[in-house]
């Protein structure tokens, strides 16, 4: 399945950390048997996302409109349309 994203930066991110929501939820079985979710961290779920898709475009090589998706401060930073 391939995603295309379009929209600003928020829409995009919310749609990232929604599918890592999805991802993390528990699945059905017994109460002992489950694990508590694993948490979403920018390195290990969002970065991988940013990078096969956002980053030929938004790298620190190349930030097109000022928006830098390769580590967490400059993604929270945003670009030249706003944080």
């Amino acid at each position: 399945m391939q995603f295309k994203f379009a929209g600003n930066f928020r829409s995009t991110f919310a749609l990232v950390a929604a599918v890592g929501v999805c991802l993390s939820a528990p699945t059905s079985g017994r109460a002992e048997d489950k694990k508590p979710p694993e948490k979403v961290t920018y390195a290990d779920h969002i970065l991988p996302i940013f990078r096969a898709k956002c980053g030929t475009c938004h790298g620190a090589d190349q930030a097109k409109g000022g928006l830098v998706l390769d580590n967490y401060g400059a993604t929270m930073q945003g670009g030249a349309s706003g944080a």
